[in-house]
């Protein structure tokens, strides 16, 4: 029975829940903020998180702008394309169609993670040298 929950319940969810995310990159990219800051960590710190700018790289790219979207996140459009391929081979995997055969290679695979991997350990790097002193953030200004 569990193992029939999971594949009746998580997969179709955890699609479901990609394309709601690619969908909401269209609309987010059009609703004004006010400089309104949603990462708890950086509301705290002052400070941009090694994952501020993914949500802006996703905008961006919904919006056709590649170049902004590194510049927001350098790992953001990778994740973006493996959100699209999984998005697109989801459905092909539950039913009987040819595209279900569809694999993609494990060397290409392996090669795309470690890309993404790097990518956003640079971006980690990149927040990393752009904070302030540490008297200078919200967390500890008295």
């Amino acid at each position: 029975m569990g193992r029939l929950l999971e594949k009746l319940t998580w997969r179709p969810l955890g699609w479901a829940l990609l394309v709601g995310v690619w969908g909401m990159s269209f609309a987010y990219a059009r609703t004004p903020l006010n400089g309104e800051v949603l990462c708890l960590f950086r509301r705290f710190t002052g400070w941009d998180c090694p994952g501020c700018g993914l949500t802006r790289s996703f905008c961006a790219l919904s919006a056709g702008d590649i170049v902004g979207a590194f510049d927001f996140h350098l790992a953001g459009p990778f994740l973006y394309l493996a959100m699209l391929i999984t998005i697109l081979l989801g459905p092909t995997r539950y039913g009987s169609t040819r595209l279900a055969s569809i694999q993609i290679p494990k060397r290409v695979s392996f090669v795309f993670w470690w890309l993404f991997t790097l990518l956003y350990i640079g971006q980690a790097i990149r927040a990393v040298a752009s904070w302030q002193s540490w008297g200078d953030t919200p967390l500890f200004m008295g």
